[in-house]
C-alpha cells in the first residue's frame, strides 16, 4: 500500500536520485564514473592487443599406418583423412616440425619421410 501514497511523488523521487544532493552521493558518482572509464581503457587496449598479435599456426607429425611413412602436417587440429599415428604435436614452426621428422627417421619410427 505504500506505493500507491508515494506513486505521487515518482517523478520528484527519480529526479533526486539523478542530481546527488549529498557529499557521499557525489563521491561514489565519480567513483563509478572513473571505473567505467577505466573499463573502456582496458578494452580498447586489449582490442588494440588482439589486432597487433599475429596469428599462430601449430604444426605436427603424423605417421600413416597403412603405409609407415611420415611427414610434416600444417595444422595440429586437423588431422589426415587416412589411418594414422600421432608423434609429435604443437610444434611451434615448419622447420621444428622437419627436424622432429628427420630424428624419428634416424631411429627408424618412420619408413620414409613426405616432404
Amino acid at each position: 500500500m505504500r506505493w500507491l501514497i508515494t506513486g505521487a511523488n515518482r517523478s520528484t523521487s527519480s529526479a533526486r536520485r539523478t542530481a546527488p544532493t549529498h557529499r557521499r552521493d557525489a563521491a561514489l558518482d565519480a567513483c563509478i564514473e572513473g571505473v567505467t572509464d577505466d573499463a573502456i581503457a582496458v578494452g580498447v587496449l586489449a582490442m588494440g592487443l588482439a589486432a597487433v598479435v599475429p596469428a599462430r599456426a601449430d604444426f605436427a607429425v603424423v605417421k600413416f599406418k597403412d603405409t609407415g611413412a611420415c611427414r610434416a602436417w600444417a595444422d595440429s587440429k586437423t588431422r589426415p583423412m587416412a589411418k594414422y599415428q600421432l608423434l609429435w604435436a604443437k610444434e611451434p614452426t615448419w622447420e621444428a616440425a622437419q627436424a622432429k621428422g628427420a630424428w624419428a627417421m634416424k631411429h627408424h619410427w618412420c619408413k620414409t619421410w613426405y616432404k
